[in-house]
């Protein structure tokens, strides 16, 4: 017997940080590799709110992380691959982002949202997944 269950939708997050002024006169701010790793760091420990019996209701978990060959390069570039359960909507997990993080952050253009395996086992079975 097949057993099925809902799979997580999935957001891919090209990010940029940016070196951040300092506010201070005089004082030298932060670099963009310091900002990237703030907001990385953040990625990785931020736990979404959820239902007690709804243990894990959006994953976040980065991927790669890339910057010039400088210190001081002016911007450290990271992916990000988050995915969620329907307690959640794209919407409510970006506006959360955009709330705790500082870098700006596009959505990859290939992101899918997964499709019910349902769907995935009855083409199987009707012999149509490879037509």
């Amino acid at each position: 017997m097949i057993t099925t269950h809902r799979i997580k939708p999935l957001i891919i997050l090209e990010c940029t940080a940016c070196p951040r002024l300092a506010l201070a006169e005089g004082a030298e701010g932060t670099k963009a590799i310091c900002s990237g790793l703030t907001d990385i760091q953040w990625f990785s420990d931020y736990i979404f709110p959820g239902e007690p019996s709804n243990f894990s209701p959006v994953t976040m978990a980065v991927t790669s992380v890339r910057t010039g060959k400088d210190a001081n390069a002016d911007e450290c570039y990271f992916t990000v691959e988050i995915s969620y359960d329907e307690s959640y909507t794209t919407e409510k997990v970006l506006s959360t982002i955009r709330r705790w993080t500082y870098c700006k952050f596009t959505i990859r253009e290939d992101t899918h949202s997964s499709t019910e395996p349902e769907d995935y086992v009855s083409r199987l079975a009707s012999g149509m997944l490879f037509h």
